[in-house]
C-alpha cells in the first residue's frame, strides 16, 4: 500500500509541476527582463508570452517521459 501512496504522490507532483512551470517561467522571465532596464511594452510581452506557449508542448512530452520513468521504476522494485 505504501508503495501505491508514493506511486501517486510522484504522480500528483509531476502534475504541479507540469502546470505551473510554463507561467513560473514567463513570470521569471519578465521580472529579470524588467530588472535589466528593459521596458516592458505589449510587442515584448505579447512575442514571449507566444514562444512561452510553444515552449510548451515539449515540456508536456518531458511530464510524459517521467511518468513513464516512474512506472519503470515501480516495476523493477516490484520484480
Amino acid at each position: 500500500m505504501k508503495h501505491i501512496r508514493s506511486l501517486l504522490l510522484i504522480r500528483a507532483a509531476n502534475n504541479a509541476i507540469a502546470f505551473t512551470l510554463p507561467a513560473l517561467a514567463a513570470t521569471v522571465s519578465f521580472i529579470v527582463y524588467a530588472a535589466m532596464g528593459h521596458a516592458l511594452d505589449p510587442a515584448v510581452i505579447f512575442a514571449a508570452l507566444t514562444l512561452f506557449q510553444l515552449l510548451r508542448i515539449p515540456l508536456q512530452f518531458m511530464r510524459m517521459f517521467r511518468i513513464s520513468l516512474s512506472k519503470v521504476k515501480s516495476v523493477e522494485k516490484c520484480l
